[in-house]
């Protein structure tokens, strides 16, 4: 089952040949590759069609494709996909406590604790570093306690970045129509293990069918086929911390526009959200994807729904429905002869969504700045703006697919391939192949 990519690859998170950055349309590219300019006016190196990230004899799982990493198992070992993934020994270590056949979640976390991994008997294991006798040491700690069926982490490198994690929540093995949540890792840690000092979950809610999926963006599908949505951001949020001045500002301006790390986070609280959930307009879903800007459900009759924010300033997939629209409306993608297409899978990234269709065509809308349409040159200009493009409030606008665009995928795929999966993360395409000549 060989995996292929696409998208940003400035920092080798699709592999070799690293690729040139690209920050912006309006930005005229020169670099070594393209002979300064002289040969064409783009990296040949960008990864703008999908290309192959494994050889086609490795088995291919993906594990997570969320929050700004991917995890995936290639045969016996275990891979992290990420623009600061974790490295070999760390990789080691996991495998040797855990088989990577038996890892259904990971996550990534901060700080000493690396990052946390759900295991399908409902055990959780988490990846730390801890700091004795002078240096540091890295091991797989087990959690003991209840056990986990589903588990959701909100990032906290934006928000929170001084904390182990964003909110979380847990669905247990022992009630799997309830969905509890915390405002940050450790008392969720507190509550799961029946620690002296737990205090009882920021919120809990029980559904009326089980759970069958749970996402970082705090989204659930049940077994009835129902999207439930709640982590809106609160009106009112925690007081800045007193150590949140000007010497923090100027550490934090000096890591946006130099990448210097910062070294000490102010002692900020977890960031306040409303965790009442409610349910979207949907008919029964069978699969749900959810990314930045976007988010994508399946239904049973193979329909495609995508819904999100929109703003009206720039470039807009035109099928996306508003979070707050009463009724949601079918994303129509139309094959060769002019059909609606049924769709099997779909996935969403930072701001693009990918479509797979039940003939095996791949679809992609939304931004295409970094290749992540898999359309090759045929980004390039891509939005004529239809009224709608404002390049001063976007520099992306000018690759940005309002509409629904075929990939590429004649010469890349091997002989007898066809696409069984679509994954999105960030500016990044995956995609998995089955070879149904074998």
């Amino acid at each position: 089952m060989p995996l292929y990519g696409c998208g940003e690859n400035s920092d080798e998170y699709l592999g070799q040949p690293q690729s040139c950055l690209r920050r912006s349309v309006g930005e005229e590219h020169r670099c070594e590759h393209n002979n300064q300019g002289r040969e064409s006016s783009y990296c040949p190196l960008w990864p703008l069609k999908l290309r192959p990230l494994t050889r086609p004899s490795q088995n291919i799982r993906i594990i997570s494709c969320d929050d700004g990493s991917t995890f995936v198992q290639v045969d016996d070992h275990l891979k992290h996909l990420s623009h600061h993934p974790l490295d070999d020994e760390e990789l080691a270590l996991v495998t040797d406590a855990i088989h990577p056949s038996r890892i259904q979640q990971a996550i990534v976390l901060s700080r000493s604790h690396r990052a946390a991994f759900l295991c399908n008997n409902g055990k959780l294991y988490i990846l730390v570093t801890q700091d004795g006798d002078d240096q540091f040491t890295t091991r797989v700690i087990s959690i003991p306690g209840k056990q986990i069926s589903y588990i959701a982490v909100r990032s906290a490198r934006i928000h929170n970045p001084a904390l182990i994690s964003g909110a979380v929540a847990l669905v247990l093995g022992s009630d799997s129509r309830t969905v509890v949540s915390f405002d940050s890792w450790q008392p969720m840690i507190a509550w799961l293990t029946d620690n002296e000092t737990k205090e009882a979950p920021t919120h809990s809610v029980t559904f009326a069918a089980p759970i069958v999926k749970l996402t970082s963006k705090f989204a659930a599908l049940d077994e009835a086929g129902t999207v439930h949505v709640w982590g809106v951001k609160s009106t009112v949020q925690p007081p800045d911390p007193p150590d949140e001045d000007e010497a923090f500002e100027e550490a934090w301006n000096r890591y946006v526009l130099f990448g210097d790390p910062i070294q000490q986070w102010p002692s900020r609280r977890p960031e306040a959200l409303d965790y009442t959930p409610r349910s979207l307009p949907l008919p029964p879903i069978k699969k749900l994807a959810t990314g930045g800007c976007y988010n994508a459900g399946i239904s049973r009759a193979g329909q495609l729904f995508i819904w999100g924010y929109r703003s009206g300033k720039w470039p807009e997939i035109a099928d996306v429905n508003p979070m707050s629209a009463a009724e949601f409306k079918e994303a129509a993608i139309r094959n060769d002869t002019g059909n609606r297409l049924q769709i099997v899978d779909s996935a969403a990234g930072r701001a693009h969504v990918i479509a797979l269709g039940v003939d095996g065509s791949l679809w992609s809308a939304g931004d295409g700045l970094n290749g992540q349409l898999g359309i090759g040159t045929r980004q390039f200009g891509l939005c004529t703006g239809d009224g709608n493009t404002d390049i001063a409030a976007n520099d992306t606008g000018e690759e940005f697919a309002v509409h629904w665009q075929k990939m590429d995928t004649a010469g890349i795929l091997g002989n007898g391939e066809r696409c069984e999966a679509v994954f999105c993360e960030g500016d990044h395409t995956l995609i998995v192949a089955r070879n149904n000549t074998v």
